[in-house]
């Protein structure tokens, strides 16, 4: 091997050495985002069943159907009576026969005075 030989393949391990080390950074920060990222933190977006308006929600809590405006309009007046799943149905059996949210809301809300 010649001297000149040695030198061009010192350039090209220092040139190697310089994307391995770039690719290797590239990993090691992404790995880095992704451990100290919680998957169980980010939220996740739901469409409320009264007013198709969209919320986020994390992982843990997609059992929410209600945006919290209409969580606090409608669902705590009619959680006094009645459990989850009628209030759902409730809510479903309304949603069938109108779209219109105000309509909705007034009902939910008359059933709640009516008990």
């Amino acid at each position: 091997m010649t001297w000149d030989d040695f030198e061009k393949d010192i350039e090209n391990i220092k040139k190697t050495h310089k994307h391995v080390v770039a690719i290797d950074t590239y990993y090691k920060n992404n790995i880095m985002k992704l451990a100290t990222s919680n998957p169980e933190e980010e939220a996740i977006e739901m469409s409320c069943l009264i007013c198709d308006t969209k919320y986020p929600v994390k992982p843990k809590e997609t059992w929410r159907y209600l945006c919290p405006v209409c969580y606090k309009k409608c669902y705590l007046q009619l959680k006094q009576n009645r459990s989850g799943e009628e209030i759902r149905n409730i809510i479903l059996n309304l949603k069938s026969k109108t779209d219109d949210t105000n309509t909705i809301i007034e009902k939910l809300i008359e059933i709640a005075k009516e008990d």
